[in-house]
């Protein structure tokens, strides 16, 4: 039901790009809480285990499923506690600085960047996580980063977030992403780079649309070669079936 309720926010995941967008493609807290019947259902039965089988090898587990559900429903306080409380019971295992990661994206969640810091320089140099995990922590990173305007920051932590990466669908927000965060600071080239490995890619019809559009505008009006090349991608954009159809 976890899987399938982060699948569905995915899906259904409209961005804004007239401004940065967001590094997860889990919508905002009204996306989220359309998931509470379901995620209630994962918090009851991993209590369930907890209760009945306090010493059992998959508490720890059940505990941070528990902890993702209330993520999942944009609860982001009990979320934070649960993870909190695993940090204090399972100390110094790899699953507590899973917990750990976690916990600081419920703090970006809930725009404490202050004390997002503090957890994020406890799991900043961590190296038992599994690929995942690094990568959601340097992707909260990058959001963090990106809202309190510290865009060379965002920039790196951007990059090890896709050397960690194997989904598209993160994938193609990290090169949107790394686009804007480049073309805020008029470095042309590098924007077009990844707009270009985004296209490459084949998102989906709303992300191509204005990665085409913006890959337009990193050519400034004195390079003519620069400008046929963009003339070339709006024609191909206005020809595309995808965009005629919708």
């Amino acid at each position: 039901k976890l899987i399938a309720a982060m699948d569905r926010l995915e899906t259904g995941n409209i961005d804004d790009f007239s401004n940065f967008i967001s590094v997860f493609p889990w919508g905002d807290d009204n996306a989220k809480k359309a998931n509470t019947a379901e995620m209630d259902e994962v918090i009851k039965k991993t209590s369930t285990v907890i209760q009945d089988r306090y010493k059992s090898k998959w508490v720890d587990d059940s505990y941070i499923l528990m902890g993702k559900a209330y993520f999942f429903k944009g609860d982001y306080y009990a979320a934070a506690e649960t993870f909190s409380y695993m940090l204090a019971r399972f100390k110094k295992t790899p699953i507590a600085d899973d917990a750990n990661v976690w916990s600081f994206m419920c703090y970006v969640m809930l725009k404490r960047y202050d004390d997002a810091g503090v957890i994020y320089s406890e799991i900043k140099n961590v190296t038992s996580l599994d690929k995942t995990v690094n990568e959601y922590k340097h992707a909260a990173a990058a959001e963090t980063f990106i809202k309190q305007n510290k865009f060379p920051l965002a920039k790196e932590e951007l990059k090890l977030a896709l050397q960690y990466s194997s989904r598209k669908v993160f994938k193609l927000r990290y090169h949107y992403l790394l686009a804007q965060l480049y073309m805020q600071s008029d470095s042309l080239e590098k924007a077009r780079y990844h707009l270009g490995k985004l296209l490459k890619m084949n998102p989906k019809y709303d992300m191509d649309f204005n990665a085409r559009i913006f890959l337009a505008r990193t050519y400034k009006n004195s390079d003519k070669d620069g400008i046929k090349k963009a003339n070339r991608y709006l024609k191909k954009m206005l020809k595309d079936d995808k965009n005629t159809s919708n």
